[in-house]
């Protein structure tokens, strides 16, 4: 009896964490969000299917990106900004865009804006943070304010609400978004919601093999890859309620 109340306050325990990560506010919209890794010449002919995808109606919102929403591919310490703290050794995470990823994404900005090179050309070197990181960072007014990281100046530009980047089971770290003046390797492509999403995936696939022909149209949705997080969490909990009704039953004999 004593097992099987512990096998049942477990499963209770797992579930519990399992609803609440799966219930917790990612940050972002991750409806009709896709993206496709930079394969082949799509880097190089970025310009052509972005404009494209948006003329024929298929996508609302493009950007670069360094890397899916979902992932994070790049952090670091050492940034430099006025009034840090000497024995400071917060760990942020770095992500890049060129520009649009707001509207892509749907970030919610708390003050500020996001890059338009269009408008300000000076935003290959600007910088948006997240709210954990001006925590870290102290800044009354971040606006303006010069972050330095690997040997560049950045200007901030904007601060977002904090998204869930990697784990919903853990709490949002300090994230530093760089400006064109960075790498990029994904396309994050927001489709058109007043169309079927067959019909603009159809479209898409045509318009990526005009000008990427040698690679296959190897898109991933946002929303499929976040639901993925939660696999190993779920298998976890269908044992646990699995052995917890086991011995239950055996108990009850």
């Amino acid at each position: 009896f004593t097992f099987a109340i512990i096998l049942i306050i477990c499963t209770f325990i797992v579930r519990q964490q399992i609803n609440h990560a799966q219930n917790r506010e990612t940050g972002y919209n991750r409806n009709n969000l896709v993206y496709h890794l930079f394969t082949g010449d799509i880097e190089k002919n970025f310009d052509l299917i972005k404009n494209e995808l948006l003329a024929s109606g298929v996508a609302s919102s493009i950007t670069k990106t360094s890397a899916p929403l979902t992932q994070s591919w790049s952090d670091g310490w050492g940034q430099e900004w006025e009034g840090k703290d000497p024995n400071d050794k917060t760990d942020f995470f770095r992500y890049n865009q060129e520009g649009g990823l707001g509207v892509t994404a749907g970030l919610q900005f708390v003050t500020g804006r996001d890059f338009d090179l269009k408008k300000y050309p000076t935003d290959s070197t600007a910088m948006i943070i997240n709210e954990s990181a001006l925590k870290v960072m102290k800044f009354k007014d971040p606006i303006g304010k010069i972050v330095k990281d690997n040997g560049e100046s950045w200007h901030i530009v904007g601060v977002i609400k904090d998204f869930i980047l990697t784990s919903p089971y853990e709490p949002t770290r300090p994230m530093l978004i760089f400006g064109a003046k960075s790498w990029f390797q994904t396309m994050l492509i927001k489709l058109n919601n007043t169309t079927s999403t067959a019909n603009n995936l159809a479209k898409a696939e045509a318009i990526f093999k005009k000008y990427n022909p040698q690679y296959p149209f190897d898109y991933k949705f946002i929303d499929e890859e976040y639901a993925r997080k939660f696999v190993d969490e779920r298998r976890v909990g269908t044992l646990a309620a699995l052995f917890a009704r086991l011995t239950i039953f055996i108990s009850c004999l």
